[in-house]
């Protein structure tokens, strides 16, 4: 294969990812939207995206990875296994999982996005594609778009981010009983987090590092600036601290994506 491969390439978005990360779903999702559209799951050898001559910028799609963790696709795109065949069943679903990665691996590294679907709903997966569409346009975004994420420590880091910021250090709202089953949405809860001087530090690096960051990725045409901030439920001080930086970065107009992955109260 070589780089004239690509002229065959009528798509505009490439949607990859191994089995059971969501590729079927993200490519109906958007061919409905209007937009052209492929996916592949690596099940097989010979695709064009395998080669890394074919994956030059401005000579191929919109490169859209989703990932997802082992158990997440063995557990949906694997049939259920019978108990007198486990052992070996799942050794072949976990090779075949493996050698799918692999193949992905040339397109992988070269993503303009990547989507973690480990812990997504169906429908909280295309929601998180539709507020990215503009992302997926073929002509290089102006400055790109900073996506603010929260998550639960305990639940696994988020794969599709460029770096993260440990909230647990902070005074926890869980332990006072008037604030504990609200979430960081509330406002309440905000003013018990982001009034402590520790969450007005971290606020302020995270705001300087981000305006330092986007000029040096849209100098490389990086679509997305990815950053999660972590606590241990998800569900307090990293939501409180996400909302926060993200209407610090919005009042700098900065094109802001805000993400609460454990929050079952918002996308």
């Amino acid at each position: 294969m070589t780089g004239a491969a690509t002229d065959g390439w009528a798509q505009r978005v490439l949607v990859f990812g191994p089995p059971g990360a969501g590729v079927p779903l993200v490519v109906a999702g958007l061919q409905r939207s209007g937009r052209e559209a492929t996916g592949w799951e690596a099940e097989e050898d010979g695709h064009l995206a395998q080669d890394p001559a074919n994956l030059r910028p401005g000579e191929r799609p919109v490169l859209l990875a989703l990932e997802a963790s082992d158990s997440a696709c063995l557990e949906r795109a694997f049939p259920p296994w019978s108990e007198r065949s486990l052992s070996s069943q799942a050794a072949l679903a976990v090779r075949e999982l493996g050698s799918a990665r692999e193949r992905l691996f040339p397109a992988r590294l070269r993503a303009d996005l990547l989507l973690d679907s480990t812990h997504l709903t169906a429908q909280v997966l295309m929601a998180r594609v539709r507020q990215l569409e503009e992302c997926l346009e073929t002509d290089q975004p102006a400055t790109p778009t900073v996506v603010v994420e929260s998550f639960a420590y305990p639940r696994g880091v988020p794969f599709d981010l460029g770096w993260c910021v440990d909230s647990r250090a902070l005074r926890n709202p869980y332990w006072e009983p008037a604030l504990r089953m609200l979430s960081g949405l509330d406002p309440r809860v905000q003013d018990f987090v982001l009034s402590q001087a520790l969450a007005a530090k971290m606020l302020d690096s995270m705001e300087e590092l981000v305006a330092s960051l986007l000029p040096e990725l849209q100098a490389h045409a990086r679509r997305t600036l990815r950053l999660a901030v972590g606590c241990t439920g998800g569900f307090h001080r990293s939501v409180a601290v996400a909302e926060e930086l993200g209407r610090r970065l919005s009042r700098s107009n900065r094109s802001v994506l805000l993400w609460h992955r454990d929050l079952p109260e918002r996308p």
